[in-house]
């Protein structure tokens, strides 16, 4: 059994109403470049869109990417503010909606890592638990030089739909991660210590969160740290004391088998 892992914390998303929020750093987008994106997630249902991260708003009118499981798939969208126009279709094609994968089917009560890199002017992946599962080529009317960039906030467990499970370890790069640095993150289901990793522009682990108790009628909270060099910390909305939980991946001490 693991007891001393570097992650042993996660938080708990009841998808109703929970959410971390993140603020509009642009930096948190990938304006003119490439990003990438690398989370681990445990959920307790798997039906509808349930959003892992994004901005407040995202749809073709908008700009931003969102990460979301939608049934027991992995679905991602990326804003380029072009009415009718994702940055990047599955098969490449000009409309549709968005990176979706087939045959993942992500299961209740385990836990995956996801990560996804989006390179403007090639490919777009989804890699479930250090191996790819969709590659698509970005957008063919060639959104490479948009400024993906807006004011939304971007939040940990909501968007078109809410979270509902555990979340942790969640980072974004701005550059493209290759496939032997998606698998060395995977670690063999194990989360490692991102923090001294290049291109690390956002890095929310969970580990050193804060619990804010404030008098009534004001609402609870926690304060979540940015463990890059940003300082993007978040604040959560809807949860309570419970919210960080004693459960991670590969840490079977914590009850996580």
């Amino acid at each position: 059994t693991k007891i001393d892992n570097f992650s042993n914390l996660s938080c708990s998303f009841d998808g109703v109403d929970d959410y971390v929020g993140l603020g509009n750093d642009s930096a948190l987008y990938p304006g003119t470049g490439d990003m990438s994106y690398s989370m681990w997630f445990k959920a307790d249902a798997v039906s509808g869109y349930q959003t892992i991260i994004s901005p407040t708003t995202i749809g073709t009118t908008t700009k931003g990417v969102a990460v979301n499981l939608l049934g027991d798939e992995i679905m991602v969208f990326m804003g380029v503010a072009v009415s009718g126009q994702w940055g990047v279709n599955t098969g490449g094609g000009t409309g549709g909606g968005g990176l979706l994968t087939s045959g993942v089917n992500i299961a209740t009560g385990t836990w995956y890592h996801l990560a996804v890199t989006l390179d403007r002017d090639g490919d777009g992946v989804i890699y479930i638990d250090g191996s790819a599962v969709l590659t698509a080529a970005m957008n063919p009317n060639d959104y490479s030089a948009t400024d993906i960039t807006a004011a939304y906030n971007i939040d940990i467990g909501r968007n078109v739909g809410y979270f509902d499970g555990l979340i942790d370890d969640v980072s974004i790069f701005n550059a493209v991660l290759s496939a032997g640095e998606v698998s060395t993150i995977y670690n063999s289901g194990e989360p490692t210590d991102l923090s001294a990793e290049s291109g690390l522009v956002g890095y929310w682990t969970f580990q050193d969160a804060t619990f804010i108790d404030l008098p009534a009628p004001l609402p609870d909270s926690w304060s979540i740290p940015d463990d890059s060099t940003n300082s993007n910390n978040g604040t959560t909305s809807g949860m309570g004391a419970d919210a960080i939980r004693n459960q991670a991946p590969d840490n079977m001490e914590q009850g996580l088998s």
